[in-house]
């Protein structure tokens, strides 16, 4: 792998990591959110909070095989 290779792929993996670390925060926001938000704001909030967790899994997964593809072709 060349030196532009490299550099590429430490930005497809780092966008890939911060995908993943907002995915576990909004997942666990969300359960978190079902104990300790308000009264009022338990249920919506929760569920705001793992649907915006399964969207980013969703990106994540599709960004995850375009770059896993990208280095079975560069490496």
């Amino acid at each position: 792998m060349n030196e532009s290779a490299k550099e590429q792929f430490k930005w497809k993996f780092w966008h890939i990591a911060v995908i993943l670390n907002g995915v576990i925060f909004f997942f666990a926001l969300g359960v978190i959110a079902i104990f300790l938000f308000p009264q009022a704001w338990r249920v919506p909030g929760s569920v705001v909070c793992l649907l915006i967790a399964l969207v980013l899994a969703g990106v994540f997964r599709r960004q995850y095989l375009k770059t896993k593809e990208w280095l079975d072709q560069n490496a």
